[in-house]
This record gives structure tokens, C-alpha cells and sequence, in this order.
């Protein structure tokens, strides 16, 4: 089984029950079959290889779900694009992906056409509502064939493309169900977006595999999140810690609620987030922990199992989790890397053989670049980042790409970035400049020279200027330096 048709198992099983909703709109499993068989039809008969890739540029809602099985129902990969990124990043991920058709949304159509003038490989771009009439169809897609690119970047700034196949996406769902405890009667809240491994798997295709309905929301809204919990009886709900901290300033104290499961994941869950929801809900938040090469999810609290601050749950039962030093695996206890081995293990980074090697031994083990400990009843805890990134609401944000920028404005000698701490994202970027011998700059001149080249989210929070960076003995930029205030 593939994972199109894991979602057609269930429209078949639960035909009557509403499977998606989007403000006022509601699809049933049954609706949802029919939608599915004519987005494959329609990318059937546009023709191109039977295994391309197909982008979707478009936020939640029930046509990036159409669009998203209907591509691998026809056979195809889907790679979901993150709309925030500038026309430059987008045309990078594009070529180097060899995408040949683009599924983009009412609002995303101008910067679609924009594309398909740049790239000639790009044959198609489609709107994301289905025509009246249109083919139905279904592909062959096999367990071990790529259903989904997804494109996160290196320490070099680079984007890489993640292949997951159906096997590793099937693998991360089935061994998420064995500690969550859903079903039908479920409710989930999708706002973590489905451009990210964590929202596609976790917010989207679990709950359609059990049968259990979405209410779909395109955007992080937190008085609309309060009252689809108070109101319209949601049960689930993933999101990153700082959505949670901000839900639990918000809500009012007391509140009737449905709300059974809470998940927090995509950045490591302060101590005083985990408390201000227990005290405001009542209800425990349970972490996870995950990596975008892992499908994602590499553990997470068990159903009825304890909360525990500070630990990210027991790995998933059908993946080993080991924590090594220099000289190899060490005991319960000792802080180290995080290394994986198991089924939804992805496949590499498309077209990076070294970058694949890097990360990814002979044996299958998967060096996640994070630091952190097993104590002696499995339980993991995440103690840092071996890898120079910084999470801010959940997005993933590499220095060394902000740094390439800012070298190349007109008067900086040197740059260096770093994450500081941010009460509402966990993080956010802070640039340090070295201007050349004579220049003056400001930090309104060096966001004017980044825009266009730089997603927003990305942008320097804080800007400051030094006549030199810290070094090390070793001549490397002492960063730990740059984040006293």
C-alpha cells in the first residue's frame, strides 16, 4: 500500500463523515475520494514522466490536500513549497528540483506565471481549484517510490531536497499511531503548514489515515485557534511551543474545552510554556521531537504515558535511537549526538551524494547534528544543537545563508549571525556587521539590500555593528560571543 491509497482505505471505510473543513466549507471522506481520482486524472492527462515531481504553491486548505494525494495518486512526487519565500528561492528549489508542473493558488498565481517565465522546464501551471468536469484517474505509485520532496537548507545555505518515499512516510505514521491514541471520532486543528514535515505528517496525514476529520486553517491565527477549541469541538491539536504559550496567555481561565491531545514539536518546549497550558487547560502537553530526514517524527510522549519538562518522549517503537560521542555509541545518561536507524530514515538529499554520505552512514544511521541524552527509562532529552541553526516558530533558519547575503552588501567586510532568545517565536536572527575601514551603515540600509533575496521570517531581528568578530584561537568566529546583549 502506498500512501494514496492509505487515504483511499479510509475515504472508503468512512464515506459519510466529514473528512475536511475550511471555514464554512466541509468535505466528506466520500467527496474527498472523488476530488483525489480527478486531481490524479488532471495531472494524468497534462502528460510528463510518470514518477516527475509536482509543486504546490499554496497554504492549507482542502485544495492543497486535493493536489497533494491527487500527485501521488497519479504516480507522481509532491513537493510543497513554502509561500513565504522570495521569487529567487523558489526559482532555486524549482531548477534543482526539475519541476515540470506548478499547482499554485488564486493568491500565489502572479508569482507562479512570474516562475514559468524564468524556467523553461516548467511546463505547467495549473490554478488550485478543479475544473466542473474533468478524468479520474489513480498511478502505481510503489511503497519505495519518492511521494515527497521536501527542501531544507544547510550549514552552507543551500537548499537540499529531502526524498521520503511512501515506505517512510507510511513507517512515521504507523509508528506515531502507536503512541497517540486517535481515531475517527477525532477532531485535529491544522495550523502547523503543510510545507513542513511536521504539519504534513503529523496534522494531515495521520488523522486522514484513522479516519478523523481536519479543520483546515491557512495561517496562524490564535483567536480563531481559541475558537475552534471552545467552539467546534476540536480534540487534537500539533503545534510549535510558542503557539502554545501564546494560546495559553489568551484563553480565558476555565474554559470548556474537548481537547484531549497536544503536541508540541519543531523547537525544544520551555519549562513555563509546558505549566501555562497544563494550569490554563488542564490538559498535559506531551513533546516531540523530530527532524525533516526522519519523516519526521523521532519521539514523542506515549499516550498515557507522564510529561515529563525537558524530555521529548521514548523513540518510536519501529526506529532505534542511539547517542554517540567521538569514539562511538555511549551509555544511558551521556550527552552526545542523536543518531537514528529505521524505516522512515529518508532516502538522501536529491542529487547530493556527498551531502547524503555526510549525514547517512553504510549501516542507516542518520546523524541528526543534535545533541542529547537517554536516560536509564528511554525517555530522550534534547541538550543542544550540533548543527548552526536557529528554529523560530518552528521555521528553520540558517545563518550561514543570511551571512552570504550580507557579504554581499556594498560596504560589509564581515558578517556573522546568531539566534537570540524571543518571547513570542523561541528565537529570531541577529546580524553582526564589520563595516570596511571608512563605511558607515545603519540597519534600515542592510533589511532594504536583503529584501527580495530573503524570506521575512528570515530577516535580522536585531542588527548591531563591531569594528571586528570574536575569534577563537583557531581563527573561527567565536559566536558565543555574539549573543551576550
Amino acid at each position: 500500500m502506498n500512501l494514496s491509497e492509505l487515504v483511499f482505505q479510509s475515504c472508503d471505510r468512512f464515506a459519510g463523515r466529514v473528512a475536511l473543513v475550511e471555514g464554512d466549507r466541509q468535505v466528506t471522506y466520500r467527496e474527498l475520494e472523488r476530488d483525489l481520482r480527478r486531481w490524479a486524472g488532471q495531472l494524468i492527462e497534462k502528460g510528463g514522466f510518470r514518477d516527475e515531481t509536482v509543486a504546490l504553491l499554496m497554504p492549507n486548505g482542502v485544495e492543497f490536500v486535493g493536489a497533494y494525494f491527487g500527485a501521488l495518486a497519479a504516480g507522481k512526487s509532491a513537493l510543497p513549497l513554502n509561500p513565504l519565500l522570495t521569487i529567487e528561492e523558489l526559482d532555486f528549489i524549482l531548477r534543482d528540483a526539475g519541476v515540470g508542473t506548478l499547482v499554485a493558488s488564486k493568491s500565489m498565481m502572479p508569482k507562479a506565471q512570474e516562475l514559468a517565465a524564468r524556467l523553461p522546464k516548467l511546463r505547467h501551471v495549473l490554478p488550485s481549484a478543479l475544473p466542473g468536469e474533468g478524468p479520474e484517474g489513480a498511478g502505481f505509485a510503489r511503497r519505495e517510490d519518492l511521494a515527497t520532496l521536501l527542501y531544507t537548507s544547510g550549514t552552507t545555505g543551500k537548499p537540499k531536497g529531502v526524498m521520503l518515499t511512501h515506505a517512510n512516510l507510511i513507517a512515521n505514521i504507523e509508528g506515531c499511531l502507536a503512541m497517540m491514541d486517535v481515531g475517527p471520532d477525532d477532531r485535529f486543528l491544522a495550523v502547523l503548514p503543510f510545507f513542513h514535515a511536521f504539519g504534513l505528517t503529523a496534522s494531515l496525514a495521520i488523522p486522514l489515515s484513522v479516519g478523523a476529520s481536519v479543520e483546515l486553517m491557512p495561517s496562524i491565527q490564535p483567536g480563531r485557534i481559541l475558537a475552534a477549541i471552545s467552539e467546534r469541538g476540536v480534540t487534537c491539536l500539533l503545534a510549535v511551543p510558542s503557539v502554545f504559550g501564546i494560546l495559553a496567555k489568551l484563553a480565558p481561565a476555565g474554559a470548556s474545552h474537548a481537547l484531549r491531545l497536544a503536541v508540541a514539536g519543531g523547537e525544544p518546549l520551555p519549562e513555563r510554556i509546558f505549566h501555562a497550558w497544563q494550569a490554563k487547560f488542564g490538559v498535559p502537553l506531551r513533546e516531540g521531537y523530530g527532524a525533516t530526514e526522519t519523516a519526521p517524527v523521532i519521539s514523542m510522549t506515549p499516550a498515557g504515558g507522564e510529561s515529563r519538562p525537558g524530555r521529548a518522549g521514548r523513540p518510536l517503537a519501529n526506529l532505534q535511537v542511539r547517542i554517540c560521542g567521538t569514539a562511538g555509541p555511549l551509555p544511558a545518561g551521556e550527552i552526545g549526538e542523536i543518531q537514528v536507524r529505521g524505516p522512515s530514515v529518508m532516502r538522501g538529499y536529491l542529487s547530493r551524494p556527498k551531502e547524503t554520505a555526510d549525514v547517512l552512514d553504510r549501516e542507516g544511521w542518520y546523524r541528526t547534528g543534535d545533541l542529547g541524552r537517554l536516560d536509564d527509562e528511554g525517555f530522550l532529552a534534547i541538550t543542544g544543537r550540533k548543527k548552526d541553526l536557529i528554529i523560530s516558530a518552528g521555521e528553520n533558519i540558517y545563518p550561514a545563508e543570511i551571512e552570504e547575503l550580507l557579504r554581499q552588501i556594498p560596504g560589509v567586510a564581515e558578517a556573522a549571525v546568531v539566534g537570540v532568545p524571543d518571547d513570542l517565536r523561541g528565537e529570531v536572527p541577529k546580524a553582526v556587521i564589520c563595516p570596511e575601514q571608512g563605511r558607515q551603515l545603519d540597519p534600515t540600509q542592510i533589511r532594504d539590500s536583503l529584501r527580495g533575496h530573503l524570506a521575512e521570517y528570515k530577516m535580522p531581528r536585531f542588527i548591531e555593528f563591531m569594528t571586528e568578530l570574536p575569534r577563537t584561537a583557531s581563527g573561527k568566529v567565536f559566536k558565543q560571543a555574539l549573543l551576550k546583549p
